[in-house]
Parts: structure tokens; sequence; C-alpha cells
């Protein structure tokens, strides 16, 4: 067996490869009471989901949970959760939530022992701007319950605000301390917060979830949105803190959001990712969705910042924001018994073929990857998912690492999760990919500028037909770009050598033309390819030169 053919056996042997999971339920309309203590929304703006005191995320109890639009009962994804992995004295142990969840709600006590759930100071706890005179109907249609109740929650929650076990808060008089009626509960200028805290110190949860001793973790969650314009109305954030509680180092430390895409009909999954950007994604293979009809829309997660925060003081940045993007296609039948969970999940943090410890492979450059399905299907360039495996139920994991965390240390990590509704399902990628882009660099401040009343800008990417085409002796080239951002327009044979390079700078949003001459170079009549490159959009048109 040739090299070749040994790649492309273990590629296959990737791709099949799963864990036994849960067989996820029909979608029915559940009459199950809500626990509001247990259980809470995110709803300020387009997106509605479900966030549980345990560290689960997405999933409405047996259903899909995460809604987009609101109020459309169409949903992208069924579940999310936050999953880690590292070694304890050289013994891997694994911990989070995917699924079932090893975690226990609640904070580590002083004393080094969690809180009793049974302790009512144990919840999800929830505050948004203005709450005792916003108007509230949207969250009592979205909750199913009246607004005086919620509007109570909001006043309990403040009032109670567990800013003394990491619960953010505007510190208005500057004391560090959250004193109600004076300090602002929740993340600064967001609309909605939600905070919650969990550990990872039960031994039986951990053995039943990943075969795993536990982690000693405290995981601090917090959840907000906003209720502003594009890109915010369809994105919420999420900011995980990890801290060490155990008496042992955790080296070789990896984290991952993991989760379980399900645009409209699941069968139809199709996934992606942006390795730069520290971008996952997933989209619909057929252009009509039994449950969005053409609009399908795209959802995924964006990496915003990792950071390390030492006992000694120190702060790092961690690069790269991701890590590794692991493709995960399950089928029930499969199952390997001789494998235990935590190693195929550690293998997959470091972006490894879970079963093997094998390295993934690109079947389009045929070189080992991290990062699965890295192509771009708007152009169908690259490692695009479905050349290897048709679209069938998809979950991605999306990691960041390694860290070594001693007693004491804190690793955090932010997420944005978001939605895309184009014209049709690959506009919707692009869509996302824009809105990536733009949230990227207007992070953490979020300054979008609106524009002036006489200024038109272009709502998406756009690079269009060169003007005469066949043409001679120039012809122009015109392009579009949304935001902001570096722009490249070149020129190249078909053979791929260089002939021109047209714009090579940073450009405002709005909408261009450049006009390219053969008389700059002695060509022949022939096909030449024009390349627009502008911040996530990659474009390439083709036009014929006749002397």
């Amino acid at each position: 067996m040739n090299n070749k053919s040994i790649k492309i056996l273990l590629l296959m042997i990737f791709t099949f490869t799963s864990y036994l999971f849960p067989q996820k339920l029909a979608k029915v309309n559940s009459t199950l009471s809500v626990d509001w203590r247990k259980s809470q929304k995110i709803n300020i703006n387009n997106i509605s989901t479900w966030i549980h005191w345990d560290g689960r995320s997405d999933i409405d109890y047996q259903d899909a949970g995460f809604e987009f639009p609101k109020g459309s009962n169409k949903h992208c994804f069924f579940q999310s959760g936050l999953i880690w992995g590292g070694k304890v004295n050289n013994e891997i142990r694994v911990g989070g939530s995917m699924y079932s969840t090893s975690l226990t709600p609640g904070w580590i006590k002083a004393d080094g022992t969690p809180i009793d759930t049974s302790d009512l100071r144990v919840r999800i706890y929830k505050t948004r701007k203005n709450y005792l005179t916003a108007d509230l109907s949207a969250e009592s249609r979205d909750e199913g319950r009246p607004e005086e109740e919620i509007r109570n929650q909001y006043k309990k929650d403040a009032e109670a605000w567990p800013a003394e076990h990491g619960a953010p808060f505007d510190d208005i008089d500057g004391d560090r301390i959250y004193t109600y009626g004076v300090d602002i509960p929740g993340v600064i200028y967001a609309d909605q917060t939600l905070w919650l805290a969990t550990n990872n110190m039960d031994i039986v949860l951990s053995q039943q979830r990943f075969d795993s001793y536990e982690t000693n973790i405290e995981l601090q969650a917090t959840v907000w949105a906003y209720d502003a314009p594009a890109p915010l109305n369809n994105s919420i954030f999420k900011k995980y803190i990890l801290i060490n509680k155990g008496n042992d180092t955790l080296k070789d430390f990896y984290i991952s959001m993991w989760s379980d895409p399900d645009i409209g009909e699941p069968r139809n999954d199709l996934v992606g990712c942006d390795s730069i950007f520290g971008m996952g994604y997933s989209y619909n293979s057929p252009d009509i969705d039994t449950s969005y009809g053409v609009r399908s829309p795209a959802c995924g997660f964006v990496i915003f910042e990792s950071t390390s925060r030492k006992t000694d003081g120190a702060i790092i940045k961690n690069k790269p924001r991701m890590s590794s993007f692991y493709l995960q296609i399950p089928f029930n039948y499969w199952q390997d018994d001789n494998i235990e969970w935590k190693y195929r999940i550690y293998n997959i943090l470091r972006g490894l073929i879970e079963n093997t410890g094998e390295p993934l492979f690109d079947p389009i450059t045929l070189r080992t990857t991290k990062y699965a399905v890295n192509g771009n299907p708007v152009g169908f360039t690259g490692w695009v998912d479905g050349i290897v495996i048709h679209e069938a139920d998809r979950r991605f994991y999306m990691s960041s690492g390694p860290f070594n965390m001693a007693p004491g240390d804190t690793q955090e990590i932010v997420y944005a999760q978001m939605a895309a509704r184009g014209n049709d399902r690959l506009h919707s990628v692009q869509l996302l990919q824009e809105m990536t882009y733009k949230l990227l660099v207007n992070y953490p401040k979020f300054n979008f500028e609106v524009p002036k009343p006489n200024e038109e800008i272009p709502e998406y990417f756009y690079l269009s037909q060169n003007y005469p085409n066949p043409f001679n002796p120039s012809t122009e080239i015109k392009y579009e770009i949304p935001i902001d951002c570096h722009v490249k327009l070149k020129i190249y044979d078909l053979l791929g050598r260089e002939i021109a390079t047209l714009v090579d700078e940073y450009k405002q949003a709005g909408s261009y033309s450049s006009i390219f001459s053969f008389q700059h170079s002695a060509l022949s009549s022939g096909v030449y390819i024009y390349s627009l490159h502008a911040g996530p959009y990659f474009k390439n048109r083709k036009m014929l030169l006749i002397k």
C-alpha cells in the first residue's frame, strides 16, 4: 500500500469513527415546567437559547434549543458545551459538558469543598439594562410567563448578584465591591447577562461521562448579548473562566467548544473552519431545507480571546486562539469499548484522530493538518466538507491549547456564537464570515460607526465582471466591501503567475473600481484571472484579452 492510500485510509477512519452517542429525539412540544433557578434563556435580540446550571447550553431538555430567528420555532444548534482535558501526574483527565455533563452546579468554597446544590444561592443569575422600566413583552412571549414574574426575578438577582464569586459588574463607585442600587450588575454595556458557576469535583459524574477522574476545576460562565443593530443582533457571547482548585498542576491542558449543530433537518449538516479567524461553522447541504426553506442560515462559533492568569500575577495572551478543529460524523452502530472515552477526547482536543492518535491530513493537499475541512465552500476552494463523506449529522470541536495550569491558575476563553441568514445557504456562510471579521476587529468595544445619511455602504462583498470583456487595451474592475479591511486586487495568468497588483492597501467600506491595461506589460491574447482578497472574502473571475 503506497503512502497516498495509507493517508486516504486514515481519513476514512477519522471520518467514520465515533462514540456511541445518545439518540436525538424528534422535536416535540414539551409541556415540562421550567425550573428558572436551573435553566434560563438569553433572548435579548434575534437569538433565543437555553443556558443550564450544570454547564450545558442550547438544548431545550430533549430538543434543539438554539432558536433563530427568535419566535420562528426554527433551530440551528441541538446542543453545545465546553470540554477540557490535560494530564495530572501523567494521567489524562477530562471534564465538561457534552450531552450529559461531569459538572456539578455551584462554586468551590475557600476550604476546597463544593457548595451544596441545595443552597439557594446556587442558581443561574440573570440581569438586563433598565429591568425595572424596560418593556419585557418580548421576553414574556418567548418564555411563556408574565412580565411581572420576569421583572421580579431580575430584581431578585440584581439584589443578590454574586460578585464576590466572580460575577461581573460595572463598579460605579470604584470600591471594587458590588453595591445594589449603586453598581450595575452584568457585563459593561451589555443589554442582558447570565452568570453561573459549576465545578468538576464529583468523581462519579466524571467516571460516568468521560471514564476519568475529576479535574478539580471551577468553571464560571458569563453569557451576554446586545439589543443592537447587525451584527450584534445575531450574536451572543460566552466567557468561560476555569480555575484550578486542586493541589496538582494540569499539564498539556486544552479547552474546546464542542457543538452539535442542526440547522433545520439534522441529516443535512456540513461544517467548516477558518483557522486564521478562529472560526468553526455549520451550514446546510441541500438548497432547500424542510424547516427553513431556501434561506437556510449558517451558524457557528469564533474564539475571541484566550488568556492565562498565573498565580504569580503574570497574564499571558495565548495564541493561536484555535489550535485545532475536529470534525466528527457519528454513527450509532459504532462503538469501540477498548478505547476509554477520556483518551478519545484528549486526542480530539489535540487535533488528532480520536481512536488512533494519528494526525489528520488534508485530502486536497495530502499534507497533515490540525484543521479539518479548512476550505471555503463559498468559492469551493480547498478541503470543503462533503468531498469525502456526504452530508450527515455532524459535530465539531474548536480547541485551544496547550496550557499548563498550576494550582490557583486561571484560564479564560471568550467565544461568540452567531447565526446569519442570507438569500441561500452559501450566501449565509458568506454573511457569517463577514460577521466574524467585523466582530473581531471591533472587539471588545464594538464601536460600530453609523453611516451618514447620504453615505451608501454596500450590504455584501461583491466582485463584478470586468467591463468591457473581452477588452483591448484596458478594462474596468469594480468591487464592493461592506466593512473596513485590507484589500488586494491582483491579476494572474492561467498558470498562476502574478501579472500585476492593482490594489494592496487598507480601505474603508464602500464601492471602488480599478483600471487594468495590458500596456503595463507585454501580454499576449488569452484568458487571465483577476482575484479580490478583502478581509474574509476571496473571489476569482476570468477576463479575456484580445489584441
